[in-house]
């Protein structure tokens, strides 16, 4: 999904406390190539951007690609052990980070644990509706594929693919509430994460 563009002027963005150049990561200064791994930071703050569930894709992926080459660990080869153990860590901090946020459906998982809401083991409700209508897609699905009804399945995996994308804009919408009206979102949005993973495995099965 595209948003506005989103980045951070230089009095919010940090500063590399080596040669005070502005750093689009608080993990790595792209002027002098010093590594800051020690930093706390969250996922959104690791690319220099704003805590919200709307973010521009392509900036995000521009920017991991252009942090994780300034942070590989072959650019570290001549350095110290130490040196290279960082880039490790923080080239590590910037896949996962990466892939947190780049699918909408675990951005807003990270955003509702950000939130300090439920994990997927401290509430575990899904919607009887949903776990019927799953139990009779994968029957549907299994007899299909034990026919070898390949125009069945291709009409399965379209019906699926169209609920899916129903809790995905449910959970974006819910996700997009969170920091006006938490109290009243944080369950809610727990309940639509636990429902969708219904469909998402599904899909898997099917492509």
């Amino acid at each position: 999904m595209k948003a506005a563009e989103q980045t951070m002027s230089a009095d919010e963005a940090p500063h590399c406390t080596g040669c005070q150049a502005v750093m689009e990561s608080p993990l790595v200064c792209s002027s002098c190539r010093r590594l800051f791994d020690s930093v706390d930071c969250n996922a959104f703050e690791a690319f220099g951007l704003p805590v919200a569930f709307d973010i521009d894709d392509d900036v995000l992926r521009a920017r991991f690609l252009r942090l994780a080459r300034q942070t590989h660990p072959d650019r570290f080869a001549a350095q110290t052990p130490g040196d290279r153990a960082a880039a490790e860590r923080v080239n590590a901090r910037l896949n996962e980070a990466y892939e947190t946020l780049r699918r909408p459906a675990s951005r807003a998982e990270y955003l509702l644990r950000l939130a300090g809401g439920p994990t997927a083991d401290e509430e575990r409700f899904v919607p009887p509706e949903v776990l019927n209508d799953a139990l009779l897609l994968r029957e549907e699905i299994d007899e299909a594929r034990a026919a070898g009804d390949e125009d069945a399945l291709a009409a399965l995996r379209e019906q699926v693919r169209m609920k899916y994308d129903a809790h995905a804009a449910n959970i974006a919408e819910l996700a997009r509430k969170l920091p006006t009206d938490r109290d009243a979102t944080l369950r809610p949005l727990r309940v639509a994460l636990n429902s969708i993973r219904y469909y998402e495995r599904m899909l898997e099965q099917l492509t």
